[in-house]
């Protein structure tokens, strides 16, 4: 009888000492808490400046306000978000880069006890995509219209239009710089977005379509055919524009193979028109459309 009182004895005593060990370790932690809380809400480590370099200045307020409005107010009520100790680095790096779809890359440090530095680079224009129908002068390819054109990065993303230029028409060789230094590519039927309407977070196409337009337009230009401009257009057709040839092609099969047909013909009519000491023939047109059959016109 006696060992079973002191069993309960020692439970009890166990119990008590788990309880106030808990007691305590909770008088700590909350002890800790309201330290941590009582230190940010110092003016000592408040923040009152925020640069933001790397931006264009027509973005620059904006790229500020997602800043200024993400370390507003409280977590959890307690500590306070615009101290220089456990400010949301992350959670700037995000509302920064969804401020604008020009933003490419975001850092955020800190300056001091009361500045944070966001620096900021922006997305180099990989192509241009122009929501109207490619213009012509005869058979030349120009671009007259600018308004109708954005700059767009390497998965057919339009970010922002294009600077439109105060020239009242131009050929590709006369364009302002921006123009020949990016592919063109002409989508009337941008993602089903009227023209009527601001294109800018659309895209040209599909990612993955895009990518084989990027693919073939390369290819071209690899073979020395140097593409103008590109259509796309309803039900997977496209039309490649170089010089006063027009490249028909389609997704019927993969863009790939009808580029690899296009090598072959092209590698076959320059290496004929060389061992005859004739230059490369001129084309209206040439259709790969049909297999592994090209059909061409030539031009007379």
């Amino acid at each position: 009888m006696a060992r079973n009182l002191q069993s309960h004895s020692f439970t009890r005593k166990r119990r008590a000492r788990f309880y106030w060990t808990l007691a305590l370790v909770i008088i700590i932690v909350v002890s800790w808490l309201c330290a941590l809380s009582s230190l940010t809400r110092l003016n000592a480590f408040a923040v009152t400046d925020i640069k933001v370099f790397g931006a264009d200045a027509d973005i620059t307020g904006t790229l500020l306000s997602a800043a200024e409005q993400t370390i507003a107010g409280d977590y959890l009520g307690l500590f306070r978000r615009d101290s220089t100790l456990i400010y949301p680095k992350s959670g700037i790096v995000a509302a920064v880069k969804s401020a604008s779809l020009r933003v490419l890359d975001v850092s955020v440090s800190r300056a001091g006890f009361h500045g944070l530095i966001i620096s900021v680079s922006e997305k180099a224009p990989a192509t241009i995509v122009c929501t109207s129908l490619p213009d012509f002068n005869g058979n030349a390819l120009v671009f007259d219209d600018s308004s109708s054109c954005y700059l767009a990065d390497n998965t057919g993303l339009i970010f922002e239009a294009m600077p439109v230029d105060s020239a009242s028409s131009s050929t590709l060789s006369s364009a302002p710089s921006v123009v020949p230094a990016h592919d063109i590519y002409y989508a009337p039927d941008l993602s089903g977005v009227p023209s009527s309407n601001n294109p800018v977070g659309s895209y040209a196409t599909s990612t993955a379509e895009f990518a084989e337009l990027r693919s073939f337009y390369d290819g071209a230009r690899t073979l020395g055919i140097n593409p103008d401009g590109l259509l796309i257009k309803d039900g997977g057709e496209y039309e490649l524009y170089a010089s006063t040839t027009v490249i028909y092609f389609n997704d019927t099969r993969s863009v790939s193979v009808e580029l690899n047909n296009l090598a072959a013909f092209w590698t076959n009519m320059s290496a004929t028109a060389r061992s005859n000491g004739k230059p490369v023939p001129s084309f209206d047109y040439i259709d790969l459309r049909y297999g592994n059959n090209v059909i061409y016109k030539q031009n007379k």
